[in-house]
C-alpha cells in the first residue's frame, strides 16, 4: 500500500505538467507523499514486530490538514513543506532505526534497508530547501527513486530470507516430529503403495533399517494371509480424506508378527497423493489385556469355587450390576438386566421384610451384614450379604458395593452338626441306660450262680446228691440265661451299624416270609395273621426289616391272648403326604399308658414270667431309626389290645 501511494504521487506530478499548480492536485500530491511515509513506517513496524504509536496517526491527520491549509492560503512553499517533509524525514529515519533494531534475521539486506531509510529521511529534510535549485532537482528525484528501489529490493530479499529460514525451520521441525516420534510413522504413495519415507521408531519396532523399507511396497510389512484384508483397508484409507483406524498385524524382519494399530490420513503434495500411517505397537496393550482377561477369569473362577458373587448398585438410578456368580446364586441368567426389585423377588417371602429393614438401616449408615433365605423354584437356599454404602456431601446414599455368599452347605452342615450333637447326646444317654441295665440284668444270673455254688458245696459235703444235682441245674440255667443275654447284647450292638444297602422289596412278601420264620410261635398261640391287601413296595435293608417283622409278629402272637381264646394280628399301611405308616395291631392283653414308651427300652419286660429277654423291641426301634423312621405304641388299656406304628421310606418309581 505504501508503494502504491508513492506511485499515485508520481501520477499527480505528471498531472501537474498539464494543469500547473492546481490546488486539488497539489493537495493530493502532498497527501499521497505523507500517506506513503505513514504506511511505510506502519509496515516496517509490523515487519519488525513493533507496535505503532497512535500519535503517528494523529500527526499524519494534522499533516493532511496543514497541506490543505498551506496550498489554499498564501503561505510560502517553504513553510508549506517544512512541516510535512520534516515529519516524513523523521518517519523514515525512525523506520530505519526500527529495521536495524528488529528481531529479523541478521543479514546484509537488513542493514542496507535500514541505512537506506535513514538516508531517505535525511533527503526528505533537504527537499523544501533544494526543491527550487534547478540543477539539483532532477538529481533529487533520482536519489529518492534510487533509495526507494534499494529499500524495495532489500525488503524483498529480507522477506525471501525470512521465508527460507521459516521453511527450513518448519522442515526441521517436521523431520524432528516425524523421525523422532514415539510411535512409528510411514508415508507411501497412495497410487502405487510404495514406501517413500518412514521414521526410526517404525524401523525399531519392525527390526529393519529405514533404507531397507523405503522403496518397498508396504504390503511386505503385512502377513501374506492378511493380503486381502490389507488391500481392502488400503483402498479405504485412500478413499478417505479423514483417515481410518484399524487393528492389524505387521511382520518383523525376523518373521514374527506383532499386533499394531494404524491410523492413516491422506496427504497431497505437488498434485500427488500420499498416505501417512501412524503405527502404534499394541504388544504391551495386548499383554495387559490378556492379563486383565486372565485375572478376570481367575476372579470369576474363584467366585464360582467359593460360591461368592459381587454386586454394585447405583442407588440414584436404581441400576444394579451382578457378576455371573451372583446371577447363579440368585438363579438369574448371567448378563441379565437387574434392579433392586429383581433382588427382592428372589428372597424368601418370610425374609423380605427383614431384608428391607436391614437395607433401610444401611441407607442411614448402619452396617449391612445379614443372612437370609432365597426361594428358587420351590427350593430354599441360604446366603450371607455384606455391603458398603457411599454417601455424598449431603449425607445421601448414592452408591453401594457388596458381596453375596451362598452358605447353604454351611447351614446344612451346621444343622447336621446340631443333629449329630443331639444324636450323640441321645446315644450317650442310651449308653448310660445300657450300662446300667446290663450291669443289673447280668448281675442276677451271677448272683444265682454264686448262691447255688455255695449250696451245692454244702450238699456235696453232706452227701445229698439229689439236692446237689438240683443246685447244679439252677447254676446251669443261670449260665444259659447269661449266655442268652450276652448273645442279645452282641446282636443289638451290631444293629447300630447298617452294612447292607437298601433295596426295593415287596412289603407283603416280607411280612409273609417273617410269618413263616416265626410260624412255631404263631401256631403255639393259635394266632391268625391278617395282611391288608395292596401293600406298597418299600426301600429298606431287607435282612434287618425281616428281623423287624419277625420280632413284631412274635411279640404280637405271644401277648394276643383274648378272652375267647383266639388271637388276631392285623398288619396294614396308612399313607400321608410325607411318609408311609405301617401298623401291627393285636387283640391281646393291652398296655397301660405309662408303659407305652418303656416297652422299647433295653431288657424291658412287662411280664416278668415271659420267656423273652426284653431286647426285641429295642432292636426293632434301632433298625427303624437307622432307616430314618420312628416307632410308637398305642393302647386303650389292659385287655384292649395294642397297636405298634412305625414309619417306612416308600420306594420312588
Amino acid at each position: 500500500m505504501s508503494w502504491f501511494c508513492y506511485s499515485l504521487r508520481y501520477v499527480t506530478l505528471l498531472l501537474l505538467l498539464f494543469v500547473a499548480n492546481h490546488p486539488i492536485i497539489l493537495i493530493l500530491n502532498q497527501s499521497f507523499t505523507l500517506l506513503n511515509g505513514l504506511l511505510l513506517f506502519a509496515g516496517a513496524a509490523h515487519f519488525s514486530g513493533k507496535k505503532v504509536n497512535k500519535l503517528l496517526y494523529l500527526g499524519g491527520a494534522l499533516g493532511v490538514i496543514w497541506i490543505a491549509v498551506g496550498i489554499t492560503s498564501e503561505i510560502s512553499f517553504l513553510w508549506q513543506t517544512i512541516p510535512i517533509f520534516g515529519f516524513l524525514g523523521l518517519v523514515n529515519i525512525w523506520t530505519g532505526l526500527l529495521v536495524m533494531r528488529s528481531s529479523m534475521i541478521e543479514s546484509v539486506p537488513k542493514k542496507v534497508v535500514a541505512y537506506a531509510f535513514i538516508l531517505w529521511g535525511i533527503h526528505k529534510f533537504n527537499y523544501p530547501f533544494l526543491r527550487h535549485v534547478e540543477w539539483f532537482a532532477p538529481w533529487g528525484y533520482l536519489i529518492a527513486a534510487g533509495l526507494g528501489l534499494v529499500i524495495s529490493l532489500g525488503i524483498l530479499m529480507i522477506y525471501y530470507e525470512e521465508l527460507s529460514e521459516k521453511l527450513s525451520s518448519a522442515k526441521e521441525w517436521y523431520e524432528s516430529l516425524f523421525y523422532g516420534a514415539a510411535h512409528g510413522s510411514v508415508v507411501a504413495n497412495a497410487n502405487t503403495g510404495i514406501i517413500v519415507s518412514c521414521n526410526h521408531k517404525l524401523a525399531e519396532i519392525l527390526g529393519y533399517t529405514i533404507a531397507e523399507m523405503v522403496g518397498q511396497h508396504q504390503r511386505f510389512l503385512h502377513p501374506q494371509e492378511n493380503n486381502e484384508n490389507f488391500t481392502t483397508s488400503f483402498q479405504q484409507h485412500r478413499a478417505s480424506h479423514s483417515g481410518k483406524v484399524i487393528e492389524t498385524q505387521m511382520v518383523k524382519k525376523d518373521g514374527s508378527t506383532i499386533d499394531v494399530e494404524i491410523q492413516a490420513t491422506q496427504l497431497e503434495r505437488n498434485g500427488e497423493k500420499f498416505l501417512q500411517g501412524f503405527v502404534y505397537d499394541l504388544s504391551e496393550r495386548k499383554d495387559a489385556e490378556a492379563k486383565i482377561r486372565y485375572h478376570q477369569h481367575l476372579h470369576e473362577v474363584s467366585q464360582e469355587l467359593g460360591h461368592i458373587g459381587s454386586w454394585e448398585l447405583d442407588i440414584i438410578h436404581n441400576q444394579l450390576i451382578w457378576t455371573d456368580e451372583n446371577c447363579r446364586i440368585f438363579d438369574v441368567p448371567p448378563g441379565s438386566i437387574v434392579d433392586y426389585e429383581t433382588f427382592l423377588s428372589k428372597i424368601h417371602p418370610e425374609d423380605v421384610e427383614y431384608v428391607e429393614l436391614q437395607w433401610k438401616a444401611a441407607m442411614q449408615g448402619h452396617p449391612y451384614d445379614i443372612e437370609h433365605r432365597l426361594l428358587k423354584d420351590g427350593a430354599i437356599s441360604w446366603v450371607r450379604e455384606k455391603a458398603e454404602v457411599t454417601f455424598n456431601e449431603n449425607g445421601e446414599a448414592v452408591h453401594a458395593i457388596g458381596f453375596t455368599q451362598d452358605i447353604t452347605q454351611l447351614k446344612e452342615a451346621m444343622l447336621e452338626s446340631k443333629n449329630l450333637a443331639a444324636d450323640l447326646k441321645q446315644k450317650n444317654a442310651e449308653l448310660e441306660r445300657f450300662v446300667y441295665t446290663v450291669s443289673h440284668d447280668l448281675k442276677s444270673p451271677l448272683v444265682t450262680i454264686t448262691g447255688f455254688c455255695g449250696v451245692a458245696e454244702e450238699d456235696l459235703a453232706s452227701g445229698n446228691q439229689k439236692q446237689c444235682k438240683s443246685s447244679l441245674d439252677m447254676i446251669s440255667n443261670a449260665a444259659k440265661r447269661m449266655r442268652q443275654l450276652l448273645d442279645e447284647l452282641l446282636h443289638i450292638s451290631r444293629v447300630g451299624f447298617k452294612t447292607n444297602p437298601s433295596e426295593i422289596v415287596s412289603l407283603e412278601g416280607l411280612i409273609k416270609e417273617a410269618s413263616e420264620s416265626v410260624s412255631g410261635v404263631i401256631s403255639e398261640n393259635n394266632t391268625t395273621i391278617e395282611i391288608e391287601p395292596g401293600l406298597p413296595d418299600v426301600k429298606v435293608d431287607r435282612q434287618y426289616f425281616l428281623q423287624v417283622f419277625e420280632n413284631l409278629l412274635a411279640n404280637a402272637s405271644r401277648y394276643s391272648r383274648s378272652a375267647t381264646g383266639g388271637s388276631h394280628v392285623k398288619i396294614g399301611v396308612t399313607k400321608n403326604a410325607e411318609e408311609l405308616i405301617c401298623y401291627v395291631r393285636d387283640n391281646g392283653i393291652g398296655i397301660e399308658t405309662q408303659y407305652l414308651e418303656k416297652i422299647f427300652g433295653l431288657f424291658e419286660r412287662l411280664d416278668a414270667n415271659s420267656c423273652g429277654t426284653g431286647v426285641g423291641l429295642a432292636i426293632v426301634k434301632r433298625i427303624i431309626a437307622n432307616h430314618g423312621g420312628r416307632i410308637w405304641a398305642e393302647s386303650e388299656g389292659l385287655g384292649q389290645g395294642t397297636t405298634l406304628f412305625f414309619t417306612l421310606p416308600e420306594a420312588k418309581q
